[in-house]
């Protein structure tokens, strides 16, 4: 899920190209232990590079959070073995799944999301994982199979969510860093099949589309299903000078912070579509499943349309959330379960591990008042969810943790499917503190992939018996190895305060950068209440 983006110089690009090139006929097997740095040694610069990690060109100081000076240098050994990570997890898809939306690597077979027909959901989330990387012949491929295949007369119900975020994410993700119009004229054909779901009377969209005939149906309706469409379509809006695309999704996410809350910062989990402002179903809260990225999509609005609208709700959503929805908050562990009916659930969800990232980023991205209590906050949600993979046997996941009286973490469901949260808040964490422990539990999570999910045609998952499930799922190559890559890299490599990534980790460039650098391209948001109505479908 969540982040901040990049795109490689000139120099990164060449030498991980042929870095890729020299590597391309070798098996991904661990390099030997004398060619893996010691923890002495594996983040150390040269004295006279540190400096202090910035953002906004500002030296990050906030009070009470130990912050280490650092050069921003590559961790070389252990960034080149996630490269071949993911050289593995393309390569098992390439030649047993080409064409399908997911690989099983077990059965060496592919899986279709919706039957007789794909999205091609891995190729396209993989492209800017391995432009990053430096698998350039990899996304070569990638991209003429993504141009040549990829169809959206899909006669079947697409989940929309799922759709935008990794299709429509990944193709803008591919167009950010490689700059073919190609891709972006595949993201238009897509977004304007999407634009049905906005006919509603509320604006906000259903959940299930035909894309060949265009019917849309509500489906399940959540604040993420309904709020995590918006990054999207207000990047394309600015990219192709099109507004109907941001104010149909923006006119959407007004809709939903416009519900009446009975916590101040928190939204429904469920949404009413059919009627207008009058709300949402029951009283649940939560920053997991079904609410994760509307948080995330605030905060990341601000920061790539600077629009402080969505700073300000973020903000408020932010301190919500660490006062109503966190738990155990000792200096010690801290997690967000669930509220319903003002009692929180037993249980935290994977998914919710992602919020130590945000909540870091959130912080240093726009200093305040609260910004060291949201950073400590998010620092120890993130140490909370590595400890939890330290409990588990498998040293990965579990899907759902909880707490005893005593502090200590049990594992209640021990599946792992490959799941990103926990490394893209640790990536996040290592760039704003550079604290040599992040790499140190990146690379104990590298190590427990490897020996727990990698088999010969691809990367498992973990089921809740702790056998293997076979499916690789596209975020693992999207977002997981991703995140793992860049923890290792060089900081150029994803230049935090230029770019955002959505919810699948798809590179999107902020205003002023990339493909978004020239101002006079970049579409008017409207004030408050003022969206045209009449840019919705009717």
């Amino acid at each position: 899920m969540p982040g901040g983006g990049v795109v490689n110089s000139d120099a990164l690009v060449d030498a991980q190209a042929a870095d890729a090139s020299k590597a391309a006929n070798k098996p991904a097997a661990a390099p030997p232990a004398a060619a893996v740095p010691s923890k002495k040694t594996s983040s150390a610069p040269p004295a006279a590079a540190l400096s202090r990690p910035k953002f906004n060109g500002k030296p990050i100081k906030l009070d009470n959070v130990q912050v280490f000076e650092h050069d921003g240098s590559a961790d070389t050994a252990k960034r080149d073995h996630v490269r071949q990570m993911i050289k593995h997890a393309w390569d098992g898809y390439r030649q047993h799944a080409w064409g399908y939306d997911e690989l099983n690597p077990l059965s060496k077979t592919g899986h279709n999301w919706t039957v007789g027909s794909s999205l091609l959901f891995t190729p396209v989330d993989s492209m800017d994982t391995l432009w990053l990387a430096g698998l350039r012949a990899e996304f070569a491929d990638a991209k003429r199979l993504v141009l040549s295949s990829l169809s959206f007369d899909v006669d079947a119900e697409v989940n929309v969510f799922e759709t935008t975020i990794r299709v429509l994410g990944g193709l803008l993700g591919a167009y950010e860093v490689d700059g073919d119009e190609k891709i972006l004229e595949k993201a238009v054909q897509l977004a304007d099949k999407l634009m049905a779901v906005f006919d509603t009377p509320t604006g906000i969209p259903k959940n299930l589309l035909n894309l060949a005939s265009g019917r849309a149906t509500a489906g399940a309706v959540s604040l993420a299903t309904a709020g995590t469409l918006q990054l999207e379509f207000q990047y394309l809006s600015d990219v192709t000078g099109i507004a109907k695309y941001a104010n149909a999704a923006l006119y959407a996410m007004e809709q939903l912070y416009k519900t009446p809350q009975v916590i101040h910062g928190l939204y429904h989990l469920h949404i009413e579509i059919q009627t207008t402002l009058k709300s949402a179903l029951g009283q649940e809260y939560g920053i997991g499943a079904e609410g994760d990225s509307f948080y995330e999509y605030l905060l990341k609005l601000a920061i790539s349309t600077k629009d402080e609208r969505y700073r300000q709700l973020y903000d408020d959503s932010a301190d919500a959330s660490d006062h109503w929805l966190a738990m155990g908050n000792d200096g010690e562990h801290a997690y967000l379960p669930n509220l319903k009916y003002g009692r929180h659930d037993s249980s935290f969800h994977h998914l919710t591990c992602f919020a130590g990232g945000m909540f870091a980023l959130g912080a240093v991205s726009q200093p305040d008042g609260n910004s060291t209590r949201m950073f400590k906050t998010g620092e120890i949600v993130t140490k909370t969810c590595y400890d939890s993979y330290q409990a588990a046997p498998s040293r990965l996941g579990g899907e759902w943790v909880g707490a005893n009286s005593d502090g200590k973490l049990r594992i209640d469901s021990a599946s792992y499917l490959l799941r990103p949260e926990v490394v893209e808040s640790i990536f996040y964490m290592w760039r704003f503190t550079k604290d040599v422990k992040y790499r140190d539990w990146g690379w104990n999570i590298v190590q427990a992939l490897d020996k727990q999910c990698k088999h010969a045609a691809g990367y498992a998952g973990i089921n809740d018996q702790s056998r293997p499930h076979d499916r690789q799922e596209s975020f693992f190559l999207a977002e997981t190895l991703k995140y793992l890559y860049l923890l290792f890299a060089e900081d150029e490599a994803l230049v935090l305060d230029k770019y955002v990534l959505n919810t699948e980790a798809h590179v999107l460039s902020i205003r002023s950068h990339g493909k978004r650098s020239l101002a006079s391209k970049w579409i008017t948001i409207p004030p408050a209440g003022a969206f045209p109505r009449q840019t919705r479908p009717s």
